[in-house]
């Protein structure tokens, strides 16, 4: 998730990604020397996914006992609240990201028709580029299309399925 410096050797890091057409966290060789960015969900050929975690905004003036209150208070934010310009930014950002990976990935494994941008467990972003060029990758699938753009709401496939979110 995001750049880190890696600890071990380039030629390690290339062997595993050799063997890992389908992994979580696969390792990118970035541009400024010594850093390594990581894909959160790679499937060579396939898409490459990344993901963030928003949350529900608090309701104004629910009744909430100290202890949940407290409870509220020490639980992780994630990423930003849903709904919001700033979180809008953190999916944007997001999708760059998984742009970003897809562009540095080796000519020889190709590059993936799909990028996916997560908001975990909510809803998902799919952006598409089927020459495998990388060129623009885009969201013109209209049926796929929320009234909030391009995100699709996990409930959707859900009742597509007929299946609970």
């Amino acid at each position: 998730m995001g750049h880190k410096r890696h600890t071990r050797g380039y030629r390690q890091m290339a062997a595993d990604n050799a063997r890992n057409a389908y992994v979580f966290e696969r390792a990118i060789e970035m541009t400024r020397r010594g850093t390594t960015g990581y894909i959160d969900l790679y499937k060579r050929g396939c898409f490459v996914c990344e993901t963030k975690q928003g949350v529900e905004r608090e309701e104004a003036g629910a009744a909430l006992s100290d202890k949940l209150r407290e409870r509220r208070r020490a639980q992780r934010k994630g990423h930003g609240i849903r709904g919001t310009a700033g979180f809008d930014q953190v999916l944007i950002k997001a999708r760059n990201q998984a742009e970003g990976y897809a562009r540095k990935l080796p000519t020889d494994e190709g590059r993936p028709p799909f990028l996916i941008v997560a908001d975990v467990g909510h809803c998902f972003e799919l952006y598409a580029e089927f020459t495998r060029s990388g060129g623009i990758f885009s969201s013109s699938n209209s049926e796929w299309r929320s009234a909030n753009g391009n995100l699709l709401p996990t409930r959707t496939l859900a009742s597509l399925w007929g299946t609970a979110a």
